[in-house]
């Protein structure tokens, strides 16, 4: 199951609780997205949140251009929508089944 979240309405409290759970993450830019060296019209993955410079670390979901690590208002600028999907359960494979 996916929770969506529209940048427009969500505040960062929702992206960083997923974070902070290990939730899978990805965001998707608006056409035009410059900033923070976000490209228009991608995908990224979040794979991290740094509490003291409160920046949020995205890798390209098509392994190229990986921007620097962005700030909930540039997410805000450039974003249109996050997805929230988890939380991630590591299941330990069991041979004798």
């Amino acid at each position: 199951n996916s929770i969506n979240y529209s940048f427009s309405t969500a505040i960062a409290d929702n992206l960083i609780a997923a974070m902070s759970v290990r939730q899978a993450v990805t965001l998707s830019t608006r056409p035009g997205a410059s900033g923070g060296g976000l490209l228009g019209s991608q995908t990224y993955s979040v794979v991290a949140y740094n509490s003291l410079t409160k920046t949020f670390t995205l890798k390209s979901t098509s392994g190229t251009s990986h921007p620097s690590p962005v700030t909930w208002a540039q997410l805000q600028a450039n974003g249109l929508h996050f997805s929230v999907v988890g939380p991630i359960v590591w299941k330990a494979f069991d041979s004798s089944n």
